[in-house]
């Protein structure tokens, strides 16, 4: 029996959605592991770290150490 079209693109739809989730989930993690670390330790933490700390990609830890910079630096006032 043939699915109804709809279906096909719905499902497309939800899986890409469900990766979208786990990616944005991932770099989340990582970005609040990196901000804990500079809060620990004061200095950033190094790609190599992030990546075997919150077990990421090298791509996800660097967009996660960009952010979690810009983060403090908001929240410092500059």
């Amino acid at each position: 029996m043939l699915t109804p079209p709809g279906t096909v693109q719905l499902s497309e739809t939800v899986l890409r959605d469900a990766r979208t989730l786990r990616r944005w989930h991932r770099w989340e993690t990582a970005r609040a592991w990196c901000i804990e670390q500079h809060d620990v330790k004061r200095e950033w933490p190094s790609i190599e770290q992030i990546k075997y700390g919150a077990q990421v990609s090298a791509g996800t830890a660097s967009r996660a150490l960009v952010e979690a910079k810009r983060f403090i630096e908001k929240a410092d006032g500059h």
